[in-house]
């Protein structure tokens, strides 16, 4: 058994996965994830690009026990965290793809952290 697992989640609910993909596709097909294609459908129709999900390697073992706080796992040690969107799902497939908004705040941080800096 390794020492670590993958949590992905969304606004409805989430999952786990030996890697980043298995945590991503049961969520996605899990037991729990009636819907997901026609939230994302409406979603698209609304002018957004998909489904926000946040995805991150748990130093922990699968089967170990821990609090979820804020959708995420309320442990030390957290690696791999990324924000993703689902913009495509099908029966044997799905797509996502980096959230632009994240890349949006850290040039906004860098920005704010020149125009604070000593002259």
């Amino acid at each position: 058994m390794t020492a670590h697992h993958y949590f992905a989640t969304h606004a409805l609910g989430y999952a786990t996965g030996v890697t980043r993909d298995d945590a991503i596709d049961n969520l996605l097909r899990g037991p729990n994830s009636h819907g997901v294609k026609a939230w994302l459908l409406n979603i698209q129709k609304a002018g957004n690009p998909g489904l926000p999900m946040f995805i991150t390697r748990v130093p922990l073992a699968a089967d170990a026990s821990y609090k979820i706080s804020f959708y995420q796992p309320d442990v030390e040690g957290l690696t791999e965290s990324q924000n993703r969107i689902l913009t495509y799902i099908s029966k044997k497939d799905f797509a996502t793809m980096a959230d632009p908004n994240d890349r949006i705040r850290q040039l906004e941080s860098d920005l704010k952290a020149v125009e604070d800096a000593p002259a």
